[in-house]
């Protein structure tokens, strides 16, 4: 079956959360109504259960939205891939300022992309090629980002990042082989063989090990053993 033109397709749940697709667009988004792919073609393989939308996609679960240029989903295994200026918008819940206290606020996660593929439910949700993510001032870039699901596939745990790691937050900057992001704890570990890490321009340390919490705005920096920990603070350029 092909359509062609301004074409809205939805998915249902159905109570299923194995195999196909069912009614959610991520697993977490369950119960937040259908999900609706916008698309100018959509392709359904009945007898390979392969649905294809193209041409400007859209795909959205109440505020978890994907956009790409190309959409295809295999029903039987759960799989859905996305091609070709991947974007996706998925809301966090903001960390509760004291113990006990429930956040009803919301943070959002935007990552971009060559391509993004999920097998639903547990994952992991992995985007390839210069790959960007931004959360709550924090950007991270890589080649490649997985997502970590927990064992439900409900929660987001970790975010890896491998390939040429950068980070970046207001005037901070730092670059390794791989960082890996707490969701809970808002916690950011880059390693690699040189860390570097950059305040302002002015003051640069080199280690293998940096830890930033987010939460308090603090970082440790540390070396292998036999290694040390290098730190250079440029002077201030003198106005004229």
């Amino acid at each position: 079956m092909v359509a062609k033109g301004k074409v809205v397709t939805q998915f249902f749940s159905q109570g299923s959360k194995g195999g196909s697709l069912g009614g959610e667009l991520f697993a977490w988004s369950k119960g937040e109504g259908p999900v609706v792919f916008n698309s100018s073609t959509m392709v359904f393989e009945k007898n390979k259960g392969i649905i294809t939308f193209s041409e400007g996609v859209k795909a959205f679960q109440g505020t978890n939205i994907v956009w790409a240029d190309k959409i295809i989903i295999h029903q039987e295994e759960g799989l859905l891939k996305a091609e070709g200026g991947v974007k996706s918008v998925l809301p966090q819940k903001a960390a509760s300022e004291g113990e006990g206290e429930q956040s009803s606020s919301e943070e959002l996660l935007e990552i971009t992309s060559a391509a993004m593929v999920y097998h639903k439910p547990n994952g992991p949700i992995r985007y390839f090629n210069t790959v960007t993510a931004n959360k709550n001032g924090l950007s991270i870039k890589a080649d490649k980002l997985d997502l970590i699901l927990d064992s439900k596939g409900e929660e987001l745990v970790e975010a890896i990042a491998q390939g040429g790691v950068k980070v970046y937050q207001g005037t901070k900057g730092a670059e390794g082989d791989k960082g890996v992001f707490d969701f809970k704890e808002e916690k950011l570990t880059l390693t690699g063989n040189e860390v570097r890490f950059i305040e302002e321009g002015v003051v640069s340390y080199t280690g293998n090990i940096l830890t930033i919490f987010l939460k308090n705005d603090r970082m440790i920096l540390n070396a292998r053993k036999d290694e040390r920990v290098e730190s250079i603070h440029k002077p201030p350029t003198e106005k004229k």
